[in-house]
């Protein structure tokens, strides 16, 4: 089946040959992230995300770009959330630290520390 078919039949309510795209571009997509990630579960999480929002997105799709360059633009985007996502999550585990530490330490705590 040639992926141009496959598109159209699955715009037309075929949900079924949603598969054929995902078994032809799975490999591409998996590289493109598995150069940039190195946590296969990530790699297989993200990988899920580009598909679901693919297949949302299908409508969207325009014949300008190749199929393959559309879905790795969305793996871009989904890598982008990702790091952003990783980064807030570092920053507020971060100044989570800070708190315990400040609330936890009396000024006590603090002149035993020197000792």
């Amino acid at each position: 089946m040639e992926i141009e078919i496959a598109l159209a039949s699955v715009l037309k309510g075929n949900k079924e040959d949603f598969r054929f795209i995902i078994r032809e571009y799975i490999g591409p997509v998996r590289s493109f992230l598995g150069a940039r990630l190195f946590d296969g579960t990530m790699i297989d999480d993200i990988s899920q995300e580009v598909f679901i929002a693919a297949y949302e997105q299908l409508t969207q799709y325009k014949n300008e770009l190749s199929f393959k360059s559309w879905l790795l633009g969305i793996a871009s985007n989904k890598l982008k959330m990702h790091y952003r996502s990783m980064s807030n999550k570092k920053s507020a585990h971060e100044r989570f630290l800070l708190e315990i530490e400040k609330n936890i330490l009396t000024p006590n705590d603090k002149e035993d520390e020197s000792i």
